[in-house]
């Protein structure tokens, strides 16, 4: 929390010097608004840029931990699907040949025949 209000103090602070800077450059004194900029801001952006550094540095660690988390989630995934497909193909192969075994064996007889006497 005492970086973001370090930071938000750092930009209210560019944005009062960066108010000079334009009152400077209105009145057209063009050099001096300029020197001002490299002596009062340039600082304070640097500040902000190592500021900011701290935020993004670790959510680059933590994208790099999610992405390898997701790449292990999706992996799995595929290879359940895999495995349940194959499971399915036999299943339905031995559930095919259970019924054509059916179809051969009452092939000659009528329908209904074995329960007629």
């Amino acid at each position: 929390m005492e970086t973001i209000a370090k930071l938000e103090n750092d930009l209210s602070e560019l944005e009062r010097r960066q108010e000079q800077v334009l009152v400077l450059a209105a009145q057209n004194k063009k050099s001096e608004a300029l020197a001002y900029m490299e002596d009062n801001q340039i600082p304070v952006i640097e500040a902000v840029q190592t500021e900011l550094a701290q935020f993004i540095l670790p959510a680059k660690a933590t994208e790099r931990e999610l992405m390898d988390s997701l790449r292990r989630t999706q992996r799995n995934a595929i290879i359940l699907l895999v495995s349940l497909g194959a499971v399915s193909v036999l299943f339905a192969a031995r559930d095919g040949a259970y019924i054509w075994r059916l179809y051969r064996e009452r092939r000659g007889k009528p329908f209904g025949s074995a329960q007629m006497k």
